[in-house]
């Protein structure tokens, strides 16, 4: 296919899940993610692009949300310095997921066919 990226599109249907979970939306996230980044390889215009843009835009939205609430209850029930340690462990695992996925974008641009990245 078009997309494919190891492990994306599993980890994309989690985040789809959690924002169903969060926000209560259960329109289908994945063709929206699969839309905007179908735009990014090809260029080319796809009426679903404003629609991923805010599927992403309600996702780190709720990602917030969640984070900021585990953050009080945490502060409530563990204290400051257990939070310190929980935020300190959240960054870093972000941190490698972030670089995983730019690793897996860095080789799919490496193998994809040049003709692919230049616009038509």
């Amino acid at each position: 296919g078009i997309l494919e990226f190891d492990g994306m599109a599993d980890d994309q249907r989690k985040k789809a899940k959690e924002v169903v979970d969060l926000t209560g939306d259960d329109s289908d996230s994945d063709e929206y993610f699969f839309a905007g980044a179908q735009r990014l390889r090809t260029g080319s215009e796809d009426p679903l692009l404003d629609l991923f843009m805010k599927k992403e835009e309600q996702r780190i939205h709720a990602e917030h949300q969640a984070a900021a609430d585990l953050v009080q209850t945490a502060l409530r029930t563990v204290g400051p310095t257990a939070v310190r340690e929980l935020l300190r462990n959240e960054i870093v695992a972000s941190e490698e997921r972030h670089r995983k996925e730019d690793m897996r974008l860095q080789r799919e641009m490496e193998q994809a066919p040049r003709s692919q990245w230049l616009n038509q």
